[in-house]
């Protein structure tokens, strides 16, 4: 998990309240998004899968080409979230060499989880 202070000073913010979905199954897919504070749930078929806690990531697929979110995120009581676009995720690419790699681990873990 990336170190929640990386996104702290992220000017591209969003605020959700408990229950706010962030994105659901089948929506345009363009950014990344960092947990500041709280936490996101993400769910599939009405279930949820992962909570992401303050300083993990979701969405990451998003970066690798247009598509459409493969499942829903909703917040997990009041939550803060960092909007990572192309452009943001370069610069946290170049700037901090560690988190392409945990980028990779998180995407890789989550694969497998997926594929069962």
């Amino acid at each position: 998990m990336a170190d929640v202070n990386l996104f702290r000073g992220e000017p591209n913010r969003r605020e959700l309240a408990d229950g706010e979905w962030l994105f659901a199954a089948g929506d345009p897919a363009a950014e990344m998004y960092a947990v500041v504070e709280g936490g996101v749930e993400v769910v599939v078929d009405d279930r949820v899968v992962e909570t992401v806690p303050p300083g993990g990531f979701l969405g990451e697929v998003a970066l690798l080409g247009p598509g459409h979110r493969t499942a829903g995120a909703r917040a997990a009581g009041p939550t803060t979230v960092a909007v990572i676009d192309e452009t943001r995720f370069l610069v946290l690419v170049r700037t901090n060499p560690y988190f392409s790699l945990e980028v990779m681990r998180v995407l890789a873990a989550r694969l497998g989880r997926a594929a069962g």
